[in-house]
């Protein structure tokens, strides 16, 4: 199994889970578990993208998220950002695993607290003068 980070914006959590391994286990199980963790009912994910995480620890480390996320017609409602590790909101869930040299995934080797210190959620907003991301702490239908 590989242990990775869960970010969950409709949620409000981050948290680790367990992916089944691809040297271990068929590949496409490992891909069907991610596509599984990243879809919300509001929002299935159809593809995927990695991003390589800043990390200063020089490990690779790689942020998984719904690759249509950002051009979808109806986007999703919730967002989040990665204080210091990545550059931009990202559109619906993500998730962060590892690497080795050779580009397989592995456990990510970034601890849970950091990346709960480091992650801000935001829902979209309608307001008169257009749609805007707004901090949010209230998970998704609690409002």
């Amino acid at each position: 199994m590989i242990k990775a980070i869960l970010i969950d914006p409709f949620a409000i959590q981050v948290r680790f889970i367990k992916l089944p391994h691809p040297l271990v286990t068929d590949q496409w199980e490992c891909l069907n578990a991610m596509y599984a963790a990243l879809s919300h009912g509001t929002c299935p994910v159809r593809t995927i993208e990695a991003v390589r995480l800043h990390a200063e620890d020089g490990v690779s480390n790689f942020l998984i998220v719904d690759g249509d996320g950002r051009v979808r017609d109806d986007p999703p409602a919730r967002w989040f950002y990665l204080w210091h590790l990545h550059h931009e909101t990202i559109a619906g869930k993500g998730l962060i695993i590892g690497a080795d040299d050779s580009g397989n995934e592995r456990s990510t080797t970034l601890a849970l607290d950091e990346i709960e210190w480091r992650c801000r959620f935001f829902e979209v907003r309608l307001e008169a003068n257009g749609t805007h991301l707004v901090g949010t702490r209230q998970p998704w239908g609690q409002r």
